[in-house]
């Protein structure tokens, strides 16, 4: 009948909006608002700050492990000044340097010595605490030196560098020297400057002062005339006459 097509039709209404509303999903989550230009600049700047950051550890990270090594470095040079000089088998000392690097030449000096430039000693050396002496020499070489001055401690002068050279090979070949393992050589150039040096940067070894000069090396004597050897102060690695007296070969 009528109306029970009417009841049976909004029994139909009912049951469709009751399933409609419990099966069928939700609305969507809502969408956030679009980015701003100004949050767009921020998220950028914060970006890079975060990268400069990153950048700034690995800088100090860096810094500290190079301080660590510089630190480490300096107490092993230490260790080996504070040894004492080697003596060999004619009563040469010898001072044990230590590796390193410092800046050898000079922007006034000659054309061979500019511009200044980092050198690096890769390893630790002996090297002679005096300039080799006329006793010395006689010791080894088993002839009257050709010194114009003849005292036992006055340094050998007048020796060519192949004269300086034969001088080492024969040292090398004393019993003494072969069971003790020393081989000597001159010094390299690079080597007779750090040396010199001895961990300065200035003119000289005793600063940029030149009246001071005097005080380390014989330098003033108009006749040329050579000292006996150790006569002044030595420098700061216990070295002495690396300025002045007679010259030396490398």
């Amino acid at each position: 009948t009528l109306p029970g097509m009417v009841g049976a039709g909004l029994l139909g209404v009912i049951a469709g909006m009751l399933l409609t509303g419990f099966f069928f999903p939700a609305d969507p989550v809502p969408r956030p608002p679009k980015q701003t230009h100004e949050v767009r600049v921020l998220e950028e700047q914060v970006a890079r700050l975060s990268t400069e950051v990153d950048l700034l550890r690995n800088e100090l990270i860096t810094s500290r492990a190079e301080q660590t090594e510089a630190e480490k470095h300096f107490a092993e040079s230490m260790e080996v000044l504070n040894r004492q000089p080697l003596v060999n088998s004619v009563g040469m000392r010898l001072k044990l340097i230590p590796a390193g690097k410092f800046l050898m030449g000079s922007n006034d000096g000659d054309d061979d010595e500019r511009p200044v430039h980092e050198q690096q000693v890769l390893e630790p050396f002996y090297l002679g605490v005096t300039e080799v002496t006329n006793a010395q020499w006689k010791a080894v070489m088993e002839v009257e030196p050709p010194s114009r001055e003849k005292g036992a401690d006055q340094p050998v002068g007048r020796v060519s560098w192949t004269d300086a050279i034969r001088f080492c090979g024969k040292l090398s070949e004393r019993q003494e020297e072969r069971e003790a393992g020393r081989v000597y050589r001159l010094p390299t150039e690079v080597e007779w400057e750090y040396a010199c040096r001895a961990g300065t940067a200035t003119k000289w070894a005793c600063g940029d002062d030149e009246t001071a000069v005097a005080v380390f090396a014989w330098c003033d004597d108009r006749e040329g005339q050579a000292h006996p050897v150790a006569s002044k102060q030595p420098n700061a690695w216990g070295l002495y006459d690396m300025h002045g007296n007679v010259w030396e070969w490398c």
